[in-house]
């Protein structure tokens, strides 16, 4: 189910949309912080319809030192493990261009 607040399923084009992966289309910016940026995306592969929303936090890897890359790697091989009901899902990682980009799963605030 999409996020009830502020993005709905649209039949507009999205062709000039970015697509990361060629799979996660950026919806909106959730925020920021010191480690990176959260947007909003929509998994054009999701197998279900509950899965096709997802979080992808972006790093900018040239922003960082050299040991804050291998933290931001470590934390996406921590949440790979990290399998409870009370802890966000982890789905992905990946590189694209000068970006490390974790893809959790989208958590709707009540």
């Amino acid at each position: 189910m999409p996020p009830s607040r502020g993005v709905k399923k649209q039949k507009e084009d999205k062709s000039n949309c970015r697509v990361l992966a060629n799979r996660y289309r950026v919806e909106k910016k959730l925020g920021s912080g010191n480690f990176g940026t959260a947007f909003l995306v929509f998994d054009l592969k999701a197998g279900k319809e509950e899965e096709e929303w997802k979080v992808l936090k972006e790093i900018a890897c040239g922003d960082l030192a050299p040991d804050e890359t291998v933290d931001a790697m470590h934390e996406a091989k921590l949440l790979s493990k990290l399998h409870h009901p009370n802890i966000v899902k982890f789905y992905d990682s990946f590189l694209d261009g000068e970006f490390f980009c974790i893809i959790t799963e989208y958590c709707e605030v009540l």
